[in-house]
């Protein structure tokens, strides 16, 4: 699609839908203008790129389109009859994946593929915006397509490493994700750039930068299948910072991999500092998020069991969440959102259980209850309450 700077105001503003006065001061900053160097530039369309709110009014411009899609290609169950014999089959709609003003469309059929660009283009069209043409192409996932800076590829597999239907049944091919070429041409020229600018710097202020463009883009691929690019990046930036010292070194090679490189791990390192290498981060499947699950959507439960992480949690709370995968041990059935949790000591703290994770669990409050009165801690509790108002009145 078309820059952000091409948004109609109008359009805009009444899919806001905001009160009056937050209404006149959202246009006013629309219409405000941009100063680029000394230079004065009008915005009578779009929203400034840079701008403090710009990417969340893009957004709210652009929210809806994938619904609009699955509207005019809903699923449907499909009947025929050849030969005299009925035989059925699901249309599916087709998938809409958007991220800002990237977007992806997948179907099985080409047919639909086309038809739905021409729905996008109708749809954009009040908004001010247009598909880019030179971005935009329709192509098998056989031959694959860049996304994000991932590249989406399907390729032959046998029955041992095949992808499975909902149904189970062989599908013959394997989906492989994995940085882009651009994605990775754009990081060793931006290794290479950092090498250059440090040329005559100090080793330690070399790996420091290093560490952060490897840390950055590592953690944005680690999801993937990034296993052979890392270890391709690790020989790559291994010859660039040999080139690097020679220019340095006025000895032999012995003596100028002496000089910056633990020879023993062969990592480069300076005094105190350590360079990172692109396969020392740990590779991460990623799960797919069920249906229209956000994390602002205030399931804490499933974004709990999930992540581990949720803001909402106590490391305790989701670290038990996680182990007992959702579930609640004295009744068995699956937390939900709104449900009261509360921790466990499997053995009382009365009875000498020790407060570790093999002793603890995660209960609805009511379950939570009914243990507490069948094992006997209440009782305990009871008593040694009696015994200490004793002894305070003595």
């Amino acid at each position: 699609m078309a820059s952000f700077d091409r948004i109609n105001h109008q359009y805009l503003l009444r899919k806001i839908k905001t009160f009056p006065t937050l209404n006149k001061t959202i246009k006013a900053w629309l219409r405000a203008g941009v100063i680029d160097g000394r230079e004065f530039q009008s915005t009578n369309e779009g929203t400034p790129q840079g701008g403090a709110i710009s990417p969340l009014l893009a957004n709210i411009a652009l929210h809806g389109i994938e619904e609009f899609i699955t509207a005019k290609f809903p699923y449907k169950s499909i009947c025929k009859r050849t030969n005299g014999i009925k035989r059925g089959y699901n249309f599916r709609s087709p998938v809409t994946i958007r991220y800002a003003d990237d977007l992806v469309v997948i179907h099985e059929s080409k047919e639909v593929v086309e038809r739905c660009k021409e729905l996008l283009e109708e749809w954009l069209e009040p908004i001010g915006l247009k598909l880019k043409e030179s971005k935009t192409r329709i192509v098998h996932t056989s031959k694959g397509f860049d996304f994000l800076g991932y590249n989406f590829r399907i390729y032959s597999a046998g029955k041992t490493k095949s992808d499975k239907d909902s149904y189970g049944r062989m599908l013959g091919h394997i989906t492989i994700i994995k940085p882009s070429n651009n994605a990775l041409k754009e990081h060793i020229q931006s290794l290479r750039e950092t090498i250059r600018y440090y040329k005559t710097g100090k080793q330690e202020a070399l790996i420091n930068a290093l560490n952060k463009i490897i840390r950055g883009w590592t953690n944005y691929h680690k999801i993937n299948s990034a296993s052979k690019t890392f270890s391709k990046l690790n020989h790559l930036l291994f010859l660039m910072l040999k080139s690097w010292a020679s220019r340095r070194s006025k000895g032999g090679k012995k003596k100028m991999m002496r000089k910056y490189w633990d020879v023993q791990s062969w990592t480069f390192r300076g005094s105190g500092i350590t360079l990172m290498r692109h396969s020392d981060v740990k590779i991460l499947r990623h799960t797919k998020i069920q249906g229209n699950k956000s994390p602002y959507d205030g399931d804490f439960v499933y974004w709990g069991t999930r992540m581990a992480h949720h803001p909402d949690l106590s490391t305790r709370e989701a670290t038990l969440l996680k182990r007992q995968k959702g579930k609640c041990p004295i009744c068995g059935l699956h937390f939900l959102h709104g449900d009261v949790l509360e921790v466990d000591h499997i053995i009382p703290k009365s009875m000498k259980g020790r407060d570790t994770y093999d002793n603890l669990q995660l209960l609805h409050r009511h379950c939570h209850h009914i243990k507490t009165r069948s094992d006997g801690s209440l009782e305990i509790a009871k008593k040694n309450r009696k015994t200490h108002i004793k002894t305070s009145t003595q």
